[in-house]
């Protein structure tokens, strides 16, 4: 491997290794009335993109999937409890069952015509899909083990965990998926 490119997988799993941390603390922390008043506690959608593209450009670069991460450029800052972990499994999982040559496109917008007012996180992926019989076996974590497309092993938790903490948070989770065509997957979440 050349120096350049090993500097770049170096410098990619140590910017992972700290979202981890902070994944980690956001997850464990019990202090909610800190969550709430520390400003660190939120994140404007650019910061949150730059740091989703950031943390998934590794994964989709060795399968040569195009991943775009679209946001509304705003100064609107939201809560990022938990928004790193739920759009993460959602954006792992859409690389994960796209082929080579793919692409994985990310939405973030806040919906402010909501009452309440939210976030929405869109994943949408060009990928193998889901078999109309396999999506709520998927939600519900009854599913069985398939293969990704270059190998890599899904069982279906990461969109349980997501649908189960979106709507503890107040949120929705929808997902639709074509065999052959891809998946989309929408999540709302209130951030008033």
């Amino acid at each position: 491997m050349e120096r350049e490119d090993l500097e770049i997988y170096l410098s990619a799993a140590v910017a992972s290794a700290a979202a981890i941390l902070t994944l980690t603390d956001d997850i464990l922390s019990k202090d909610a009335a800190r969550l709430h008043t520390n400003a660190s506690a939120y994140v404007t959608l650019t910061e949150l993109g730059t740091k989703l593209y950031e943390l998934y450009t590794p994964q989709a670069t060795p399968k040569n999937i195009e991943l775009q991460i679209d946001y509304d450029a705003t100064s609107v800052k939201v809560p990022r409890k938990n928004l790193l972990p739920l759009a993460g499994n959602l954006i792992a999982n859409a690389i994960k069952f796209t082929p080579s040559g793919g692409k994985v496109s990310v939405t973030l917008k806040i919906l402010r015509d909501q009452d309440p007012t939210c976030i929405e996180i869109q994943v949408e992926d060009n990928g193998i899909g889901i078999a109309p019989e396999n999506l709520k076996t998927i939600t519900s974590g009854t599913a069985r083990a398939q293969a990704g497309t270059a190998g890599e092993t899904g069982y279906g938790l990461g969109l349980r965990f997501v649908k189960e903490l979106s709507e503890r948070q107040g949120g929705t989770f929808t997902i639709t998926s074509k065999e052959g065509l891809g998946t989309k997957v929408f999540l709302r979440l209130p951030i008033d």
